[in-house]
Parts: structure tokens; C-alpha cells; sequence
């Protein structure tokens, strides 16, 4: 097994450690080296940042939403001795 792979962005040959897992791949590695593929992520949070963030507080709403319901429909404590 080879030690150093090629990131297809850079295209500098680096240890496997500088590389995510994949296992969807031939060689377990993604194609891609971590410094790369973190300064991609991070230029795409930066150019959607407003729909990440609309996303986060809908999932939020929705599960405070579905507590709140619960509670409601709860037929709450059994009193004791009953």
C-alpha cells in the first residue's frame, strides 16, 4: 500500500494521514487533502452563510415546535395511590 497520495486540488503528494477517510473510494482515502477541502468548506459557509443559518433556526423551530406538541397531548402525572 502506498504511504503518499496526490491531492487532486494542490496537487502536492502527502502522507495518507493528510487525507480523510472515504470508503466509498478504491483507496479509502478521499481524493482531496484536509487543508483543501477545509478552505473549500469554509469559502462555501462564507457565500451561503444566510441559508445555513435559515436552515438551522427552521430545524430548531421545528423541534421546539414537535416538544411543544408533545407536551400538550401528554395526559401528564398519575397521581399517586390512584
Amino acid at each position: 500500500m502506498k504511504q503518499r497520495k496526490a491531492c487532486r486540488t494542490c496537487g502536492l503528494k502527502l502522507p495518507l494521514q493528510e487525507f480523510w477517510r472515504d470508503r466509498t473510494r478504491r483507496d479509502g482515502f478521499a481524493p482531496v487533502c484536509r487543508t483543501c477541502a477545509r478552505l473549500y468548506y469554509r469559502a462555501w459557509y462564507a457565500s451561503h452563510r444566510d441559508q445555513v443559518i435559515e436552515r438551522v433556526l427552521a430545524r430548531r423551530r421545528a423541534y421546539q415546535n414537535a416538544i411543544r406538541l408533545r407536551q400538550a397531548l401528554s395526559p401528564g402525572p398519575t397521581p399517586r395511590g390512584a
